[in-house]
């Protein structure tokens, strides 16, 4: 079961080598608590909102929670 009073959030970019898909970014989520991970390939930058508000939401609906704090890179 996921803690969620503390998220870590890394973003990773650009990275050196592109996937065949065109995935250049990198955002990843951990539950400090729980080590609960979640990582999500992004083509642009602009992405990062979006992708953020969909894991809140899966998480928000999945484990009847809500995100407390969140820290990033």
């Amino acid at each position: 079961m996921l803690h969620l009073n503390y998220f870590l959030v890394i973003f990773l970019d650009p990275a050196t080598l592109f996937s065949f898909d065109g995935f250049c970014y990198f955002i990843i989520f951990v539950d400090a608590h729980t080590k609960y991970i979640r990582y999500y390939p992004l083509v642009a930058k602009s992405n990062v909102y979006y992708i953020f508000h969909q894991f809140q939401t899966l998480v928000e609906h999945q484990f009847s929670l809500k995100m407390k704090s969140v820290q990033t890179n």
